[in-house]
């Protein structure tokens, strides 16, 4: 059962506080207060408060607006009541930071009716919030996906222009603290191997890791640590994220392509370094099963971000149908509307880099298989 709302009834006049009172005991949570410096130094965690504006001392107008500037004050809905009903003293009210405003003598027909329009609204602002967050959630982990295809992307073109082992392993060390990664890479060579680490020498017990397994290419996870090892390249994390399967999945995959490119890369400068030597003919299969791996990340790249595409369209519907179902201002729709078209310009432009970003990708890896398929 959900918690009852909490009302703040806030009237020097002590039978107005009791029947107030009783009026709404029944459906609410009732706190009465017979000032409004009682009230304002109260714990809070009110949902509404009735505030009578005529108060010897602190008038209503005043509490509103030390209330406002209170923390979470601004959260707390405040319906002015008063046996004054001119134009300017709903002005007042307003400017003082008041949402509504009820006349006395109070009908309890239309207490009831108004504070059942405003935890409606309440309820519905609420469903917004949640839907914004898991909005902006579908949004992080989408230009999440996105960033890390474009340093796929730009590394497997920097990875093509490397000439010399030092820098096949600086990159790797690039890609690491682009991610957020904690590690270590080494990359072997005819004259021996280059170790490198994210943070610090390289411990006896890294070293031992990097140099297992090197004639197979593998990934081999443990906790939060993770092996991708190629005969010419090792690679080690020490903190995949745990909390995050979907995170941790993309960045494994990521790895062992960009690993098994920078594999062939190696041996292409082992080659060059060493023209009598042959290149052997193994890396036709080698660059078409390469392709297909990218073409695969490729293809979970565009899933997502369809995906993103449907989940995020439909709470923005749903955010705007619940705001025509509000009485707003012209004011607060006229803010809102400017806040949701800024957000699809948001939204419109990610997804136009994000098309960018796929189209270059599956464009590399088009080269790679036919590259594969000439025998290269």
């Amino acid at each position: 059962m959900d918690e009852k709302i909490r009302i703040a009834v806030v009237d020097d006049n002590a039978p107005q506080r009791f029947i107030l009172s009783k009026l709404l005991e029944k459906d609410y949570s009732v706190e009465t207060f017979e000032s409004g410096d009682a009230f304002l130094a109260s714990t809070g965690g009110f949902d509404i408060a009735l505030l009578d504006i005529g108060m010897p001392g602190l008038d209503g107008y005043d509490t509103c607006r030390a209330l406002r500037q209170q923390p979470d004050g601004e959260a707390m809905t405040v319906v002015f009541v008063s046996a004054h009903d001119t134009a300017d003293d709903r002005i007042a009210a307003y400017e003082a930071g008041g949402d509504d405003y009820l006349l006395k003598p109070v009908a309890a027909h239309e207490l009831r009716h108004k504070l059942g329009g405003i935890v409606a609204h309440r309820q519905a602002i609420r469903t917004l919030s949640r839907q914004s967050n898991s909005a902006r959630v579908l949004v992080q982990r989408a230009f999440s996906k996105v960033g890390d295809l474009g340093l796929v992307v730009d590394a497997l073109r920097k990875l093509a222009a490397q000439g010399n082992h030092e820098g096949v392993t600086e990159l790797f060390i690039g890609i690491l603290n682009a991610w957020d990664l904690n590690g270590a890479v080494r990359v072997v060579t005819p004259k021996g191997q280059i170790d490198r680490t994210t943070d610090g020498p390289l411990s006896p017990l890294a070293a031992s890791v990097l140099a297992t397994r090197r004639d197979a290419g593998h990934l081999f996870e443990f906790g939060s640590r993770a092996l991708v090892t190629y005969p010419r390249i090792a690679i080690l994390i020490h903190n995949l994220p745990t909390d995050e399967p979907d995170r941790r999945a993309s960045l494994r995959e990521h790895l062992s392509a960009l690993a098994e490119c920078a594999d062939l890369r190696i041996r292409d400068l082992d080659a060059l370094n060493a023209p009598q030597g042959p290149a052997g003919d193994g890396g036709g299969p080698l660059l078409a099963t390469l392709g297909q791996t990218l073409a695969q990340i490729a293809e979970q790249g565009r899933d997502n971000l369809s995906q993103a595409q449907h989940l995020l369209v439909e709470p923005l519907e749903n955010l705007e149908r619940a705001l025509d179902s509000m009485s707003l201002t012209d004011i607060q729709r006229a803010y809102l509307d400017d806040l949701f078209k800024a957000a699809q310009d948001d939204l419109h432009r990610y997804f136009d880099r994000a098309a960018d970003i796929d189209l270059e990708f599956r464009e590399f890896v088009g080269r790679l298989l036919r590259s594969a398929g000439n025998g290269h």
